[in-house]
């Protein structure tokens, strides 16, 4: 019996040295590695961390053994970690996560984790095994370009901005001064009063639209659009083109359909007008051009229509800037074009606004 006795005490003490043994191998494996490193079983209670893990909870690495991350962690951070803990066990699957982490300065880091499940010779799953470093630099790095990139994208938006403005607004303001100074060439020989006092208006609206342009190059983002009733200014800009164009021009507009408009509606429907009828004198040598704004069903529809010598195919794939800036337009609307042209047989570009029926 004593012979039994004492072949079992050996037997126990190679066995608890063979587990120092392997729990000072386990020591060293977790110490060595430089990130937060840990074990634990089924019920999520620590089996063993590192010194990082320790530093980083602020505890000594032994008394973490035994207990749950709610007994180191706030609450809501371990429940959460505690919630990816069971998805690896259940799904028997390696999960790789960037998770928060408040260290024992109160500071929230960032961590990558990689969690793995823990499975015996019997295939059964009785922990996980976890490894973690610390991204928060490399978190705050990709904020940082994200936010650089958005700040370039709003700067080339306010910089398409800018360019179509002055195209649709200053641009088109210069071409009107230039029909008008037309005019004075031909009105020269008749009358010098006259001439005058077209000349003095047209200083004036030169020296408004260098106002304008000043306002753009300043800043762009304080730009809005002014008061206006639109069927006035469509009217003003007509009839400008009625003195200085042997052109017949023709305007119907619903005052109601404006009024459905907001003010930044109505600055688009003007400057698309502007273009499109300026598009008809300069290349379709049109003789008839209708401008028509008008409700149908809760809608605002729009009509530009001449009888010039239309678009060609190659022109209109290529679009000018023209065209593309009342594409521009009507998409920051959320309206609907269509334009139609056949050579020889003029050009129509027809825009509906709202959501009627």
């Amino acid at each position: 019996m004593k012979r039994v006795a004492s072949a079992r005490l050996r037997a126990k003490k190679v066995l608890e040295e063979a587990l120092q043994q392997k729990e000072g191998v386990l020591n060293a494996l977790l110490n060595n590695i430089p990130d937060m490193a840990w074990l634990k079983d089924k019920k999520s209670r620590f089996i063993a961390v590192n010194e990082s893990y320790g530093k980083a909870c602020g505890c000594d690495p032994e008394s973490v053994v035994g207990k749950t991350d709610l007994d180191i962690w706030p609450r809501e951070l371990a429940l959460y970690y505690r919630k990816y803990d069971r998805d690896v066990m259940r799904t028997r699957q390696r999960i790789a996560i960037e998770e928060p982490l408040v260290d024992r300065q109160g500071r929230t880091l960032w961590i990558e984790a990689i969690k793995t499940p823990i499975i015996d010779a019997k295939g059964r799953v009785t922990g996980l095994a976890g490894i973690a470093r610390d991204i928060t630099e490399r978190r705050i790095l990709i904020e940082k370009l994200r936010a650089g990139e958005e700040a370039m994208r709003q700067a080339m938006k306010e910089r398409e901005t800018l360019a179509r403005d002055l195209h649709d607004q200053s641009i088109q303001a210069l071409y009107a001064l230039g029909l008008e100074l037309e005019l004075c060439s031909q009105l020269m020989p008749e009358s010098a009063r006259k001439t005058g006092r077209r000349l003095r208006a047209i200083i004036k609206e030169l020296n408004t639209t260098i106002r304008e342009l000043r306002s753009f190059i300043t800043d762009v983002r304080t730009i809005k659009p002014p008061p206006f009733f639109l069927d006035r200014e469509i009217q003003v800009f007509l009839d400008r083109i009625r003195k200085t164009r042997a052109v017949r021009v023709l305007a119907r507009i619903d005052e109601e359909a404006c009024k459905l408009l907001d003010a930044g509606q109505s600055a688009h429907v003007l400057n698309i007008v502007r273009e499109a009828v300026s598009n008809s004198l300069r290349h379709s040598k049109a003789r008839h051009v209708t401008v028509s704004i008008a409700r149908k069903k809760g809608q605002v529809c729009i009509v530009i229509r001449d009888d010039g010598v239309g678009i060609v195919k190659q022109d209109f794939d290529r679009k000018g800037f023209g065209l593309n800036n009342i594409c521009a337009r009507v998409a920051e609307m959320k309206g609907r074009m269509q334009i139609r042209s056949k050579e020889g047989r003029g050009t129509s570009v027809r825009i509906v606004l709202g959501e009627g029926g």
